[in-house]
């Protein structure tokens, strides 16, 4: 299996063991970090809810009277499930030919990029990972219009994804020293 498969990870509950299972995807999140400032720990949340480390994640499927398969409810794929309109404004900023929603590293790369653009004009902070979660799943205009606050299951997952980079983030601390100096995953 390559690198990028999600079928590898033996506990996606914990960032130690993500990283240690995966050693590259350490240096990828810690770049987007580093050039956008979203902590690895938002990252590998919004990862985990939107695709479960899933890099060939789709979205759920439509039916016609019911149980005939008729393509999927969105354009939606990949680690980041990026829409198709948003990952075109991404290649057209940031990537190139091989950029793919499937590679972790251009996953990591679009979260970053995506909260560069969109977080500031919605005076989110980076260290708010709940409002990141909803202006990631609504997009601006939803974040800014305020209806998500009337959607309880939106809201239910957004704590839940905090909650999850909060966890993520005190695994990483008994753990980053050694992704941080062993030249393996060094920076």
């Amino acid at each position: 299996m390559s690198a990028g498969c999600s079928s590898n990870l033996e506990n996606p509950h914990n960032s130690c063991d993500i990283f240690s299972n995966q050693p590259s995807w350490y240096r990828y999140a810690k770049q987007s970090e580093k050039e956008f400032s979203v902590p690895v720990s938002t990252q590998l949340a919004i990862i985990y809810q939107e695709s479960s480390f899933n890099r060939a994640s789709l979205p759920e499927r439509k039916y016609i009277l019911g149980f005939i398969p008729w393509g999927y409810v969105s354009s939606a794929k990949g680690y980041s499930q990026a829409l198709d309109a948003v990952w075109e404004e991404y290649l057209q900023a940031r990537g190139g030919i091989l950029s793919s929603r499937h590679r972790f590293k251009d996953t990591t790369d679009f979260i970053g990029w995506y909260f560069d653009r969109f977080a500031p004009r919605a005076n989110i902070k980076y260290s708010d990972t709940f409002s990141l979660y909803i202006l990631y799943h609504e997009g601006l205009g939803g974040y800014r219009s305020g209806k998500w606050k009337k959607n309880k299951r939106l809201v239910k997952v957004a704590k839940k994804v905090a909650a999850r980079a909060k966890m993520y983030e005190k695994q990483l601390k008994s753990c980053q020293v050694f992704f941080n100096t062993t030249s393996l995953y060094f920076i």
